[in-house]
């Protein structure tokens, strides 16, 4: 009863668009510490597919909890293979790691409104989501150097 429970319509759904972005992301990183090419390619498809991804995901799935947590948790997967790519020189006293959690953090929460906002399927929360989602890109665009 368990085990069926678990795998019903929603969790399968909410794993697979999980597991989409933890093998991207996987792919980005391993790209990236080969300076491939193709590693520009997957990283402009991430940065599109992070507030479409959790608008759509809000918008097909319309549950409240699922949502939010599924843009928080997609965008996560990146955060971690970031962290492993950028070598911090003492970051303690430079606060590099202070500035890239409060940046990171600021994306995850915008993440999570998108999919939390997509979820209640009314129109006005739709634009809210939309507008949100052009937010998101823009600081996301802004904190690349």
């Amino acid at each position: 009863m368990r085990c069926q429970k678990f795998f019903d319509k929603k969790n399968t759904l909410f794993l697979s668009y999980l597991s989409f972005f933890a093998v991207f992301s996987f792919a980005y990183y391993f790209l990236s510490s080969k300076n491939s090419f193709y590693s520009g390619i997957i990283g402009i498809i991430l940065i599109i597919l992070y507030p479409v991804g959790a608008f759509f995901y809000g918008y097909k799935t319309g549950d409240r909890f699922r949502s939010p947590l599924a843009g928080i948790v997609s965008y996560t997967f990146l955060i971690l293979f970031i962290s492993l790519l950028v070598n911090f020189q003492n970051p303690l006293s430079s606060g590099y790691l202070l500035l890239f959690a409060g940046y990171h953090l600021a994306l995850l929460i915008c993440l999570g409104i998108i999919g939390f906002l997509a979820s209640g399927r009314e129109k006005l929360h739709l634009i809210a989501a939309g507008i949100l989602s052009v937010i998101w890109f823009l600081i996301f665009i802004s904190g690349i150097s």
